[in-house]
This record gives C-alpha cells, structure tokens and sequence, in this order.
C-alpha cells in the first residue's frame, strides 16, 4: 500500500492531502515512520498534511475507541464525502469475474480491459443526457 499511495502523489504539490481507506486506522498508525526508510525518489515534501479517513459505510465495522480521528463528520472538508466511490462500481462488475476466473492473464487483461472500456464509454455518453444503449 505504501508504494501505491507514494506513487500516486510523488511530485504532487499538495499542500494537504485527505487519504480514505477502510482499514486506514491500521495503515496510517506508523505512516510516516515507514515513509522516513522509502527511497529518496518516493519521499513525499515534508510540508504536506496527510489525514487519514476511513469511508462511513466501513466506520461501523471499527471499534469505537480511538476511531473518532478517522471519522469524516471531525475532519475539515470531509462531512459531506462517504469516500465509498470506488466501491459503488463493484456491484455491476462481479459478473466479470465469471467469466474471467478461468483465463489466461493475457486474456483476463484483455477482456478486462474491454469491459471498463465498455463502461467509461458509456458515463461519458450519458453525460451529455443520452439515455443508455
């Protein structure tokens, strides 16, 4: 996880960065301990604010003590975010797995790649107020 999240905003120039996971209690902990020992090319300016949140559908899941911090209704900025985005697009995809748990990589990639092409075609269409095909 710690590579991901330093790769994605390696070169940012954030000033603050508001980071939602829904086990961000555990993986923030020792955050930025960890990212003293990452390579010089991942080290993120040392005058960025990181918060760390975990999504409110996955807040109940958590013990309460100690968890007020990751909360978003106690975060500036963060009441009016469940951060669930990610996890709405699940539902329609589980199909896939299907028929993609028994190929190749070469054309599991393949056919992935198809499908979410398939889907970012058709948001982008339906921005404009089409109906669906």
């Amino acid at each position: 996880m710690d590579f991901i999240f330093a790769s994605a905003i390696r070169g940012t120039k954030l000033a603050s960065l508001l980071v939602s996971y829904d086990v961000a209690c555990q993986w923030f902990v020792n955050l930025l301990k960890r990212m003293k020992q990452w390579p010089e090319w991942l080290q993120l300016a040392a005058t960025i604010v990181i918060r760390a949140a975990i999504p409110k559908f996955h807040l109940r899941a958590h013990e309460e003590k100690g968890h007020a911090q990751f909360c978003l209704h106690w975060i500036s900025g963060g009441a009016q975010c469940d951060c669930e985005g990610p996890m709405h697009i699940w539902s329609p995809h589980n199909p896939v797995g299907n028929s993609t748990k028994s190929q190749g990589p070469g054309m599991r990639h393949d056919n992935l790649d198809c499908h979410f092409s398939f889907w970012n075609w058709l948001k982008y269409i339906l921005m404009g107020g089409s109906k669906a095909i």
